[in-house]
């Protein structure tokens, strides 16, 4: 009997314990995501202060992921509104030329992979719409993910979408949009 309630006590200690374990490394993968898109955010806004606007990969619609290399956003599933309207993006190195010239490295969100609406998605991605909607239109925005329901961080200098606190919840995924103002 003594045996049986020594085994139960490790049993509940270790269940307590992997379940914590589990939520250190959800913030710990979120905490990067925000730490990249900080980083990120301050590198713009130095890029358009040295340059006069934001950086581009070319004409029209940029996308271009925050990490030296992989994929971000969609990376699987099919691009639809709310969660992942863009679809799969990969690293532009045109735009991590152009960042490097005001921080060394290119920061690199989480790669902890959510699901939302069926599709799964990760990471942070910097998009700049450039003159693909006028001459006068050129803002940058940087949409990231996080696990769970979280708020969404805005760094100095940058505006949430949507004036709620994060843009987007679904099934244990935060969608984050966040502009800089050209």
């Amino acid at each position: 009997m003594e045996l049986l309630i020594v085994i139960i006590v490790i049993g509940v200690i270790a269940a307590i314990t992997i379940i914590a374990y589990n939520g250190m490394q959800i913030r710990a993968e979120n905490t990067k995501t925000l730490a990249a898109v900080n980083q990120y955010a301050k590198a713009l806004q130095l890029y358009k202060t040295n340059t006069g606007d934001y950086p581009l990969a070319g004409g029209g619609f940029q996308f271009g992921c925050i990490a030296e290399s992989g994929t971000c956003a969609m990376v699987s599933g099919t691009a639809g509104p709310d969660c992942a309207s863009i679809g799969a993006s990969g690293v532009s190195n045109t735009l991590n030329t152009a960042i490097k010239t005001v921080i060394p490295r290119i920061p690199s969100a989480s790669d902890q992979t959510m699901q939302c609406e069926g599709k799964t998605v990760k990471g942070a991605l910097y998009v700049m719409y450039g003159t693909y909607f006028g001459p006068d239109i050129r803002n940058g925005y940087i949409i990231y993910y996080l696990r769970g329901d979280q708020p969404c961080a805005t760094p100095a200098g940058s505006n949430l979408v949507t004036p709620n606190g994060r843009i987007y919840y679904s099934t244990g995924t935060t969608r984050c949009y966040i502009q800089f103002d050209a």
